[in-house]
């Protein structure tokens, strides 16, 4: 399997690796939703502005996640992330899912460690490349 992702200019110039995909809405919908490939962060985390167009209700209790901004307030939300393969398939996770309140958190939606893992992740700034593998595909690294 592999999911292509790309190089995005984000609202501060900078190009930072993300891929495309859909998280399900409340009313069962897919919606259009870009992540930020952090293999830094331990969960996939949506955004105060993805949560809001997902209108999703919160399950349990507030957590509050850290990360290099500092302490910010999150919900669990239940919910189904999919990503299109580059074979015209898809990889449909759901579960748990977090997300902050606070708008000003962070401004895309991150794919971290809780999915990512399930992958081998290519980010290739020189060549250009954003991609997860496993299953068929892999990679070589070799010395040229």
């Amino acid at each position: 399997m592999r999911i292509n992702g790309s190089w995005y200019r984000c609202n501060d110039g900078e190009l930072r690796p993300v891929i495309q995909g859909v998280a399900q809405a409340v009313d069962g919908t897919w919606v259009a939703a870009r992540f930020l490939v952090d293999i830094g962060a331990d969960l996939t985390v949506f955004s105060a502005d993805a949560l809001q167009e997902l209108g999703l209700a919160p399950q349990g209790v507030f957590h509050p996640l850290s990360g290099v901004g500092g302490v910010a307030a999150a919900v669990v939300v239940p919910t189904a992330v999919r990503l299109f393969r580059d074979d015209g398939g898809d990889a449909v996770f759901r579960g748990q899912f977090q997300a902050f309140t606070d708008p000003t958190a962070i401004d895309m939606s991150v794919l971290g460690r809780n999915l990512l893992n399930e992958f081998a992740v290519v980010v290739d700034w020189p060549q250009k490349v954003v991609c997860l593998l496993n299953q068929r595909h892999s990679y070589v690294i070799v010395e040229q």
